[in-house]
């Protein structure tokens, strides 16, 4: 090729390189912008460069920083559409079309408000068939959890049109809120769903969430240091983790000897203890508060071994960080307590005959150990040939030396549960986006942290509005009632404990809550009605934000009184009707006890709009509790909207 016109191309590239016009991904075709506020958009493009947007018979000049970086404010519109976006800088042109002005809502948390269409919805089919809404657009945000805030989502997205060709993926509980809006409302509704399936609100919460959590600061800033100036992460990664792996070896007496080691197939363990694996998270008395290594040990036959292929074991869950050794050779290692671990086996590992596996777990506290179910726990050297490993286990502790504390471990990059991660991906670039409010449904992953969860949560809100600068409206809804239906009445329910913390987050100004509590389906962690879920954060909506103060949306206590063994239950919605839904008209759900805190089913009925209820074993009340259980069962008493009343307690035991 000729030098002259080598070059030439290469300086019409630069300039076309340059010259790009960069919008951030959610500034898209078919967009939703909000209504009322003042609409901001902004971008990148080579440093002091003069651009410009038409829009609405009026064009915008701005220019660039020298980084690049340009803003416009638009003003404020009303609802309205469609419109077109044209974007001016230097000889590059980019257009926006079919652009609305309405409503626009984030719904985030975790599978519940991901959880799609098709996934077992309740009449899905009828669902996606009628799903023909132009006016309602849903951004999807694909997963992203990095470890310092970005300006921008992870990929190109686009917006999608309601339609029966692609409901079927859309998310189930933002598409129902959103059809509930559009059709009392009629103006474009925009839904941009930043939900992940089995994620601690940890990941969700931005870094001012956690001023007042120093143990969480720290993490965040141990491992913004090891990656944010990483060039490669995974790298960083392997590092670190080598690292700190080096500083258990140096602690541990199961490592101290190599030809008498612990992971050894041959070492005597016959003076250890025995523990039990493969029932799950249910307390062992051995391991309950445990922190710091346990070594676990097991052997198991093998009457043949085929060296042309792999064999797969699988552990379950383990709490917290495992290496695992088969016959003292190191099969893998994992981190953190919903993980999974299955490793390969090379087939020269095994041998006929007698096998073993050690594994050595760090435990940062509570219940440590081997916590999978009994069906988790397998050898597989065929599909025919399945060896179980639960049952009894052979284990030895070693406790903290004084001062020492092994949770430092580098978290890997492709964690979601670490402290702020997904809002740094997934909410943070948002940060100047124009919306509505918010919509919550997120606790799952937190039930053994059911009473902190109030604060998490309140300071989940805070760091939000942090961001947005306002008290944006955030609307959660509790916990659906899940697991086997509770005979007698619980004390220590996670569930109804968190519910109580999701309540909590109430208290905040411009916060609102709905409850699940009887649309749950005791076998499924995702309950089918998501239609009603819609429903009842829209209640909330037209209430609370929109003012139609005629629209019921909670049901709430407001005082109860007990005089001698009669307790008397009075409600904020004095004026309206409450409603008992069972047939024979008994009133369900509500327990008693006495000073003995020893809780008895009571028995009620409604009288003068009032609750009054009794128990035949309890001559002296003390204590009052509603729905005290993960699922409550049949739950009868319902506001004149049909809201069940929200569970509750008048005890702080």
């Amino acid at each position: 090729m000729n030098k002259t016109v080598f070059i030439t191309l290469l300086f019409f590239a630069a300039l076309a390189v340059n010259a790009q016009i960069t919008l951030p991904n959610f500034f898209a075709d078919h967009m939703v912008l909000q209504r009322n506020t003042p609409c901001k958009i902004w971008g990148e493009t080579k440093p002091n460069q003069k651009i410009s947007c038409e829009f609405m018979g009026k064009t915008y000049i701005s220019k660039s920083d020298k980084n690049g970086n340009w803003e416009f404010d638009l003003g404020v519109y009303q609802a309205g559409g469609p419109y077109q976006m044209t974007f001016t800088c230097e000889n590059k042109i980019k257009k926006l079309n079919d652009i609305y002005f309405g409503e626009v809502w984030i719904a985030s948390g975790q599978s519940n408000m991901a959880l799609s269409i098709k996934e077992g919805i309740l009449n899905k089919d009828e669902e996606i068939k009628n799903a023909q809404f132009n006016k309602i657009r849903i951004f999807v945000v694909k997963d992203s959890f990095p470890f310092l805030p970005k300006n921008n989502l992870s990929s190109n997205l686009s917006w999608q049109i309601v339609n029966p060709d692609l409901a079927a993926d859309l998310p189930s509980t933002p598409y129902f809120f959103a059809r509930e809006l559009y059709q009392k409302y009629k103006i474009p509704i925009g839904i941009v769903s930043a939900a992940v399936g089995g994620t601690y609100i940890y990941a969700w919460m931005g870094r001012s969430a956690f001023l007042d959590m120093p143990n969480e600061m720290e993490k965040i800033k141990r491992n913004t240091e090891l990656y944010g100036s990483s060039l490669n992460i995974m790298q960083a990664y392997q590092g670190a983790l080598q690292d700190w792996i080096k500083t258990i070896d140096i602690v541990d007496p199961g490592m101290k000897k190599a030809e008498n080691a612990w992971q050894n197939e041959n070492y005597d363990d016959q003076n250890w203890d025995t523990i039990s694996a493969g029932v799950g998270l249910q307390v062992k008395p051995q391991l309950k508060n445990f922190k710091g290594l346990v070594w676990f040990r097991k052997s198991f036959n093998i009457e043949t071994v085929d060296e042309k292929q792999k064999f797969l074991l699988s552990l379950g869950k383990i709490d917290d960080f495992d290496i695992t050794y088969v016959n003292g050779k190191q099969v893998g290692f994992n981190n953190g307590n919903r993980t999974y671990r299955k490793y390969e086996i090379d087939a020269n590992i095994l041998h006929k005959g007698k096998n073993t596996i050690a594994i050595r777990v760090v435990d940062y506290g509570n219940v440590g150990g081997l916590i999978g179910e009994k069906d988790s726990l397998f050898l597989q050297t065929s599909k025919q040939n399945i060896t179980s490993l639960s049952g009894t286990w052979k284990y030895k502790e070693t406790k903290l030396q004084a001062g020492r504390d092994f949770s430092g471990d580098p978290v890997h990059p492709n964690c979601t549960y670490h402290p702020t991660v997904l809002y740094n991906g997934m909410i943070a670039p948002l940060k100047k986006l124009g919306v509505k409010g918010v919509i919550w449904y997120q606790g799952e992953a937190n039930e053994e942290e059911a009473f902190i969860y109030r604060k998490l949560l309140q300071n989940l809100i805070k760091s939000w509005r942090l961001q947005w600068g306002k008290e944006i409206p955030f609307l959660i809804t509790q916990l659906a009632n899940f697991r086997k239906e509770c005979q007698i009445p619980e004390i220590d329910s996670k569930w109804a404990m968190l519910r109580e913390s999701q309540q909590k987050a109430s208290f905040l100004p411009n916060v609102f809550i709905t409850t699940a509590i009887d649309i749950g389906n005791p076998d499924d962690i995702h309950p089918g009605n998501k239609q009603e879920v819609g429903k009842r954060f829209a209640k909330l909506a037209f209430k609370y934000v929109y003012k139609d103060s005629n629209l019921l949306a909670d049901f709430y206590y407001k005082t109860l009184k007990i005089e001698g063994s009669v307790v008397k239950i009075d409600f904020f919605e004095k004026d309206l009707p409450i409603k008992n839904k069972d047939k024979y008209g008994n009133v369900t759900g509500f327990a008693l006890a006495g000073e003995d805190k020893i809780f008895y089913w009571a028995q009620g009925k409604i009288l003068n709009n009032q609750i009054i209820i009794t128990s035949n074993k309890v001559e002296k009340p003390v204590s009052v509790r509603y729905a005290w259980c993960d699922n409550p069962g049949s739950l009868s008493i319902v506001n004149s909207a049909d809201i069940p009343l929200m569970p509750f307690r008048n005890d702080e035991w």
